[in-house]
Parts: structure tokens; sequence; C-alpha cells
């Protein structure tokens, strides 16, 4: 039947039967099309939402257990309970982040029962060890016990296997697209090749100028079909039915170019969700994981003779108050500075990744001859580019940083060896004042165990009160009578022996329990100075931690109502460098406690940072001079002067000054010329017992009579 239509017949069904190929090709790359979408949305949504929600969960994990060690550090009751708080509202964070990842679509619930499991399992032991701890004294502190340490190691290894989980489901998921990309393009081409040979035989001894364009169009076809997506369709330019079939032919090439770009962004999917798994969300540096691989290769190098590695470990100095003052948002900006400033100053070898919260490590391969040298310049490179002010949302944001050294294979041989060394470096570093650099040194392991035993007998020492009143005569330099007795904390070990307060004290302050030990003793010195004659006063020194708490002023004058001792008998001693730390405070302290009719006199006045408005404002009843320049008055002329110019001014002011380390009687003349009034020294007296104390006030009240 077909040889007897025309050509216009033959083309009229050639054209009728090519449509509907081109339909059926159009349906199907439209079908494809469709349903690659539709997997690739459903593939980026799923995987993105899971990295986020992971992301946030782990962010919430390690911010509980921050909040958790400030409970367990904590100096007072409130900041107890403002972490308290902090935990509870992380937990509450990560019910709601399980949800959020259970409803995601297409979502197997039973990956996050393990971790699920190992975080109830860490509330309940923290919930134990919140209610043991919870009827400790405001200003003590519970180390976490070890058991909650590893169930956070077991949190962490669940979580790393949700990570895994999930990259693991989303690349099948990706498998799966990219096979639904393979057969739709094969399918196309094969429904192609059908149409072709169908054209073919309708095309049969037609023209010949309608055989050699689709002569010319099957091999441009064949082109597009062995992957040559660069192809230029003939005939595009007709306006008859050859032409229309081109076009076609056109928008599938597109068809496949879309097939393609779409195989090209499933890839692009894997390759950031490899990077999300690899590198820290906020900053984009490399996180522990990375971290810990890559230490473990540049060790490894370092064993073998290789190169030499070393780390820097990298804790930023006065970070906590910019979060407190300036907002989380801010804090994140200056980490994110933080992090480019590290990139400026390392080598193309070297690697820099943040470990959590506002810690960064530093791994230095170098294979100059002097790696130490290397070393010590780009860690004092880092010290000074941090120490450059940041401008951060319009503001000036000054921070520094404190950096702690080790080497491979000179301090240790293993990765975490090496990296315990650098911590401990990183350890007496902040113990030396911060804002420096800290080579690790063998003995600081033995320090630190040193350290560690003495804090641990000082905190029972503490709660035995086996700290002790001791007491220091008070005297009228003019006849030698004691107006009043200074309490000094003594603390004698039954295996050190006596241990000086200039040693234990600091370390009760940066233990956080200096009001845990000055109350007992104060109570103790009231119930001693009572048997006093009624016209002894009692001298006792205030920290400057303590200085920072409003609530002060009514401690104190509980005790003393409690131990029925009258305040105008007792008299608070304050160093010049307690005022700097919050002049306001102290000023408000100083204030209430003078209402009250307690005494304020400025000790170690000359060695800090008081001037005329700070004793106007503050109105102490005496100021103290410092020991070392009255003790070196007769070698040093700079010191006599500082204590004749000091006994001047209080003068001026209406005030009497006591000289502290009065210890020969060529010293009393001394003073006694330049007119000072009071002294304070081993010349009238060492501190002494509570029991010699009150024999030595009722025999000086005795003789004044």
């Amino acid at each position: 039947m077909f040889l007897f239509l025309s050509i216009q017949q033959r083309l009229t069904a050639f054209a009728a039967a090519f449509a509907l190929i081109v339909l059926a090709l159009s349906v199907a790359a439209t079908s494809g099309l469709h349903a690659i979408d539709e997997n690739l949305e459903n593939l980026e949504g799923r995987l993105l939402r899971s990295s986020q929600i992971l992301g946030q969960i782990a962010h919430h994990a390690a911010e509980f257990r921050i909040a958790e060690i400030d409970m367990a550090l904590s100096s007072d009751g409130r900041g107890r309970l403002l972490a308290e708080q902090a935990t509870e509202q992380h937990r509450a964070a990560i019910v709601a982040l399980e949800t959020d990842f259970n409803d995601i679509e297409d979502q197997d619930r039973s990956v996050l029962v393990p971790f699920h499991s190992a975080w109830q399992n860490l509330l309940a032991r923290h919930a134990d060890w919140a209610e043991k701890t919870s009827g400790r004294g405001s200003e003590s502190a519970a180390a976490l016990p070890e058991e909650i340490k590893a169930l956070y190691t077991l949190v962490d290894a669940e979580l790393e296997k949700l990570y895994v989980s999930t990259f693991e489901s989303a690349h099948l998921q990706a498998d799966g697209v990219d096979h639904l990309i393979h057969v739709t393009i094969n399918g196309m081409v094969g429904m192609s090749i059908g149409g072709i040979l169908i054209a073919c035989l309708l095309i049969y001894r037609t023209r010949i100028d309608i055989t050699r364009p689709l002569r010319a169009m099957t091999q441009t076809l064949t082109d597009l079909s062995q992957g040559n997506r660069d192809v230029v369709l003939p005939a595009l330019g007709r306006r008859d039915e050859i032409g229309a079939m081109a076009k076609a032919f056109e928008v599938f090439r597109s068809n496949a170019l879309a097939l393609e770009a779409a195989h090209a962004a499933t890839r692009l999917a894997q390759e950031e969700a490899q990077t999300l798994a690899r590198h820290d969300a906020l900053t984009g540096l490399p996180n522990r994981r990375v971290f810990t691989n890559e230490l473990e290769k540049a060790v490894t190098l370092s064993q073998t003779g290789s190169a030499p590695c070393s780390v820097l470990m990298i804790d930023l100095d006065r970070f906590k108050p910019i979060n407190d003052t300036l907002g989380h948002a801010v804090g994140d900006l200056v980490l994110c500075e933080v992090a480019t400033r590290l990139r400026t100053v390392l080598g193309q070898k070297d690697l820099a990744a943040r470990l959590g919260g506002d810690e960064f490590a530093v791994i230095l391969q170098s294979e100059t001859a002097d790696h130490r040298a290397y070393v010590l310049e780009v860690a004092q490179k880092a010290l000074i580019s941090l120490e450059e002010p940041m401008l951060v949302n319009g503001a000036s944001v000054e921070i520094s940083a404190t950096i702690g050294i080790s080497s491979c294979p000179s301090d240790a041989m293993e990765p975490e060896a090496l990296l315990r060394a650098a911590d401990l470096a990183l350890y007496q570093g902040k113990r030396e004042g911060r804002d420096r650099l800290c080579w690790f040194e063998p003995q600081m392991e033995e320090n630190l165990r040193q350290s560690a035993d003495l804090e641990r007998d000082l905190r029972a020492a503490i709660e035995n009160e086996e700290i002790r009143p001791f007491y220091q005569p008070l005297v009228t330099m003019k006849d030698g009578q004691i107006y009043g007795f200074e309490m000094l904390a003594r603390w004698h070990h039954k295996l050190r022996g006596d241990i000086s307060p200039e040693i234990f004290v600091p370390l009760a302050e940066q233990m956080g329990l200096v009001s845990a030990m000055t109350w007992p003793l104060l109570r103790q010195a009231c119930r001693d100075a009572r048997d006093w004659p009624s016209t002894t006063t009692l001298s006792v020194n205030l920290s400057a931690v303590q200085l920072k708490d409003p609530n002060l002023p009514v401690q104190i004058l509980s005790v003393l109502s409690k131990e029925s001792f009258s305040p105008r008998r007792l008299e608070v001693e304050i160093t010049e460098t307690a005022l700097v730390a919050d002049f306001d405070t102290a000023r408000g302290i100083l204030a209430a406690l003078r209402a009250a009719g307690v005494k304020t006199a400025l000790d170690d006045f000359g060695t800090g940072y008081s001037n005329l408005y700070t004793l106007r404002e503050l109105n102490f009843d005496k100021i103290k001079i410092d020991r070392s320049f009255v003790m070196a008055m007769q070698q040093d002329r700079e010191s006599a002067g500082i204590v004749s110019a000091v006994i001047s001014l209080a003068r001026s002011l209406g005030l009497p000054a006591v000289a502290e380390g009065v210890e020969t009687k060529e010293i009393v003349k001394l003073l006694a010329s330049l007119g000072c009034e009071l002294g304070q020294g081993y010349h009238y007296g060492k501190p002494t017992s509570a029991i010699h104390a009150a024999a030595l006030a009722i025999s000086n009240a005795q003789k004044a009579v």
C-alpha cells in the first residue's frame, strides 16, 4: 500500500509517525527528568536537613558538657544555677532535634536509637551526679565522675555512627538516582534509534533532497548516542516537516544535557556532604576527626625520620566575656576571624583545625634544618596576629591567646601522647598568666600531679577546717600598746608541714574556694576575739574574688550577728589590686560595711593602682604601707622616700598610717621620725595562736590601766 502513496502522502505519513516518536521521546524524557528531579530534591533536602540536625545535636551535646563542667567548677550558687539552666536548655534542644530528625521524610527512625539510648544514660547519670552534689557549699566544686566522661565518649561515638549512617543512606539513594539517569538515557537512545529505523523505512525511495538531510540527521543522532553532546543538528533552519523533526531532536539533545547536569548535581551533592562531614560548620576549618587523622599521618612520618612535626594547642583568652557582653553572634564572628588569621600564618603543609568552642589546634610540618625555629616563628606570628583588634559588627574586639607546643619525636612518639603534652604546655601557659606560648617540658606532668595533690589536700583541709586563724599584734608605735590583731590564715599539713599562705591562698582563689575558707576562719576569729578586751579590734583581709560579690556585706554581718561580735570591733583590709577588678561593686560593698560600723583599711598601699580619687571615693579609715618598702627603708633611699610620701599623704587626708614589716628598733625610730602612728611586724610580735593572743591582749589592757 505504501508504494501507491504519493510523496506528499509518504511525507505526511512520515511526519505523523515521526511526531508519535518525538512525542514518546518527550514524554519519556519528561517523566524521567521529573522522577530524577524528585529523587534529587529528596536526596538534597534529606541529606542537608540530616547533616544540619546532627551538627546541631553535636553542638548542643558539647554545650551541655561545657555547662556541666561549669556546674562542677562553679564558684557560687548563682553560677551553678545558671549552669544547671544551661544544661536543661541544651537537653531540651536535643530532644527537639531528635524529633526533627525522626520527622524527616523516609527517615529510618531506628538509626537514632543507639544515640538516644547513650544520651539518656548520660542524662540519667548527670541527674544522679547533680543531685548528689547539690548540697555542697556555694563556693565548692564537684569533680565530674569518670563514668560521665566515658558516657560522653559513647555519645560522641554514637553521633559519629549517625553521621556515617546518614551519608551511607544518601550514597545508596544517589546510586539509585544515577541508575535512573542511565536507564532514562539508554531508553531514550533506544527509542531514538528505533525512530531512526522507522524513519529510514518511510523515506526509502524519496527524493534526494529529503534523503540527504535525513542521513545527516541520523549521523548526528548517532554521535549524540555515543556521548557527543556538542553536536549541531542539520536542517534546524528549514520550515518544513524535516525542520520540525530536527527541532524535535534538538529538544532531545537538550534533555540529554539536562540529564547529565542532574547527574553532575548528584555528584556535587555527594562532595558537599563529604565536606560537611570533614569541616567545622562555623569556621570552615577541618574538624577534630580530620585533625586526628592528619596528626596520625604526621606522627607516622616523624617516626620514620622523614620530618619532625609539632602540635600547637591554642586557647583564646578573654573570649567568654565577648559572648556574655556582645552576644554569641559576635562571638561566632570572632571565631571565624581567628580561623582566617591562623590560615595566614601557616605554611602549605601545615593544618589548622577547630576542636570545639574557642579551642584550636595546629599541626606544623617543615623540612627545614631547624624545625624548632620554624615552630617558634609560626607560634609568635599567631600570637601577634590574634592580639590585633578585630572590627566585628562595628565594634572593636580585643582578644589574645595562649599556645601550648609539643613536638614529635622529641616530646612524644604517639598522637595521643603528643596531644597530651601540648595540653600540659597550654595549661602551664595559662597558669603563668596567659597571652603567651609555652613549650612542653617533661617535668610539667610531675608538676601537674603535685599541683593536683596540693589542690586535693587544700580542698580537704578547707572542708575539715584544718586551716586555723593566727593573730599578729597591731601596735601604737608611740607607747607600744596593742590596739588590735590581724587575723592571718595558717595551714599545717600533717605530711608537708607548714604551708605558706602565699601558696595556698592564691590556690584557693584559683579553685573558687576562698569564701569557703574565709567564713569558718572569720567565725572562729570572732569567737576568739570575744575574750579580748572590748576595745581590741579584729582585722581581716578580703580577697579580690570576694569583692566581686554584692552579697558580701550581708554574709559578713550575718557571721558577726551569729557570733555576737560587734561590727565596730571589726576592720576589713583590701589590697589596691583588688579594687581594680570591679571598682563600682567594691565601692558599694565598702559603703554597706561602713554603714554597719565596720572599719576599712587600704592594704599594701604603694604596690597597686590607687590614687587620690580612690582614697576619697572609698573613705578608708586607715592606710597600710606595704612591708617591702618598710623593710627596705634603711638600704634603699627610694623606698624610704615612698614611705615618707605615704605617711605625709595619710596625714593630709586625716588618716592614720600603719607600717607593715616593722622588725627592728632602728626602723621604729625612723618611722617615728616620719610621723608614723601605727605599726605591725615581728618587732612587736609574730602571728600567734588564739590563746597566746588573748593573753597578750589582756596583759596589754592591764598595763594600760
